[in-house]
């Protein structure tokens, strides 16, 4: 670590060596800290006293097994310029608190597990000039508007979206079709299927099952049920025990009037003669 006065200014692992373990609760102490960046051999999750590092201007912790979820206190990192947890296992959502990063002009979470969708907060971050969200699990519903005007110098948007959006210019973005359209909270009846994980939708094999959300839908497929069944299906399925007992009631009958018709080639002779 370089130092100033004793006070740690930076931790960068590709100038001291591999850092291997992880990022103590403690880390909230090193107020002074410019510039995180760590690479490999990292675990744990990312504690929320990183956000007390009011002097942060870079934090790069990539290619490693960070896990657990971006803490929302990274939005008081105020003077934040670049943010990159590139090739991790890190998931949840973005933070609505990504808004308050009014410096940040380099966002990179390419290759980790980020799920749903782009906060609307993103529309502050009037500073970013770099951006890289793909191989996540997000999925746009809408890209931020403000994205349309920023000059940018890199923008890899390669997400499922729905074909309609205005990709922003100089973005870069996964090709769209009816089939990978993303609808969020779109998971209906007989209408919609969510697939890839990414909350996108096709053609429905679920019919009769009522997935209020594509996570829903997701648990669904795994075979957690947390879909309930409609009327339809629940009609259904009762019609289905219903005519099951039918046809064992009928088979049954035909049954006893086999016996019967046994009984009385018994009581005639007739069944004697034959067997003779």
């Amino acid at each position: 670590m370089t130092t100033v006065g004793n006070n740690f200014t930076t931790m960068d692992s590709t100038i001291e060596g591999p850092w291997n373990g992880y990022l103590p609760t403690q880390i909230g102490w090193l107020t002074n800290l410019t510039l995180i960046s760590l690479h490999s051999n990292m675990y744990g999750v990312l504690p929320t006293q990183i956000g007390q590092l009011s002097s942060l201007v870079s934090l790069r912790i990539t290619s490693n097994s960070i896990s657990g979820t971006i803490p929302t206190q990274i939005g008081q990192i105020l003077y934040l310029r670049k943010f990159s947890l590139e090739s991790s296992s890190i998931s949840g959502t973005i933070p609505t608190q990504f808004g308050k990063l009014i410096s940040l002009s380099n966002l990179n979470i390419h290759n980790t597990d980020i799920s749903g969708t782009l906060p609307s907060e993103l529309n502050n971050l009037k500073s970013l000039r770099s951006i890289d969200i793909s191989n996540t699990l997000l999925c746009s519903s809408s890209f931020p508007s403000a994205w349309n005007t920023i000059d940018w110098v890199s923008c890899n948007l390669n997400i499922p979206h729905n074909c309609d959006l205005d990709v922003p210019k100089g973005c870069s973005t996964s090709d769209c079709d009816e089939t990978t359209q993303c609808f969020v909270n779109q998971c209906t009846s007989g209408t919609d299927k969510c697939t890839n994980g990414r909350n996108c939708v096709f053609k429905p094999d679920i019919w009769g099952y009522n997935c209020t959300s594509c996570n829903d839908y997701l648990f669904f497929t795994a075979g957690l049920y947390t879909c309930k069944p409609s009327y339809v299906i629940i009609i259904s399925q009762i019609v289905a025990v219903l005519l099951v007992f039918i046809i064992i009631f009928i088979i049954s009958l035909k049954k006893k009037k086999i016996l019967r018709t046994q009984d009385l080639f018994q009581d005639d002779g007739i069944l004697s003669y034959y067997v003779d």
